[in-house]
């Protein structure tokens, strides 16, 4: 009878161990099997890729030269902490330059930047305009509120020289409200 009941156990311990792995590569792919991959899958808050702003009304913001993973995609940062390639802040001539601002869905939260919608939307524009070459600029920050944003206009996207500055608000954005004191 015992011997019985064990092999029960033993069969169902299989099947729960079988059950998640087949959920977990439905879910995450072969993610799934990384504990790298698997441990990326944080709140940026909790990760080690942020650290306090220099500006207060951002409160906090992306560090610099990352290069990680994040919700299991590869994750970058230029050298001024933007989830985005390196531009150059002396705008040439011949460039029209588009900053974009907001939070998570803009920053491309779990999205690889080159599937991110400003840098699909950068190549459609460039394939429709001769002449002049279009920039798409990412500013975003996951959990930035509105405060956060103006901040970064301020602050960050001005010294771009941006042509156009897009604003992606999300239903949350206006509820993200930052104390005053920096993150720990």
């Amino acid at each position: 009878m015992l011997k019985s009941f064990l092999k029960l156990l033993t069969f169902i311990f299989a099947l729960i161990i079988a059950l998640e792995a087949c959920l977990r590569f439905i879910y995450f792919g072969t993610n799934a099997f990384s504990v790298r991959a698997m441990n990326s899958h944080v709140l940026l808050l909790d990760s080690d890729m942020v650290q306090p702003a220099k500006h207060p009304e951002i409160y906090y913001e992306l560090k610099p030269n990352l290069k990680t993973l994040f919700r299991g995609k590869h994750f970058v940062t230029n050298s001024d902490g933007l989830a985005d390639k390196e531009y150059s802040k002396d705008k040439p001539a011949d460039v029209f330059r588009i900053a974009v601002v907001g939070s998570s869905w803009t920053m491309a939260t779990g999205v690889a930047t080159e599937d991110a919608y400003h840098s699909l939307l950068e190549e459609k524009l460039q394939e429709k305009v001769a002449g002049r070459r279009i920039e798409i600029i990412n500013f975003a920050v996951e959990y930035y509120g509105f405060r956060e944003i103006i901040g970064t206009v301020k602050h960050k996207a001005l010294a771009y020289n941006p042509d156009m500055i897009i604003l992606a608000s999300t239903a949350l954005t206006p509820a993200l409200l930052w104390g005053e004191q920096h993150p720990a």
